[in-house]
């Protein structure tokens, strides 16, 4: 079975990286491959193209212009100051998404990492 692998958003802490990282997840970070503010629809279909689950801290990554947008790879919602100080009990809680969830409930669904760890 393919591991998962994530996309992380601009905001989404180092330390928390390096935690999912460790786990043996590919994490490729939007700033290596993309410019500072690339649309957030451009991520979500980089993401749903390459079979990345976008990793973000924002509130409602999914809402582009009022319009709600499903075709992506899956999105996994965390709050950035838990990922900064809690980094290690946030992976884990990725790696309990990645692993309980067949891969195919993830694309196009969203998660909240909390409800997670």
């Amino acid at each position: 079975m393919a591991r998962v692998q994530f996309l992380a958003d601009e905001h989404i802490p180092g330390p928390f990286l390096t935690a999912v990282d460790s786990l043996g997840y590919e994490v490729l970070r939007v700033k290596d491959e993309f410019s500072e503010g690339t649309a957030d629809r451009r991520l979500l279909e980089f993401g749903r193209e390459t079979g990345r689950v976008v990793l973000t801290c924002d509130t409602r990554f999914t809402i582009v212009d009022n319009d709600i947008v499903t075709d992506h790879g899956g999105v996994i919602y965390a709050d950035q100051a838990f990922l900064q100080t809690n980094p290690e009990d946030a992976a884990n809680g990725i790696d309990r998404i990645a692993t309980t969830m067949p891969a195919d409930d993830i694309i196009e669904n969203e998660f909240y990492l909390s409800d997670w760890v």
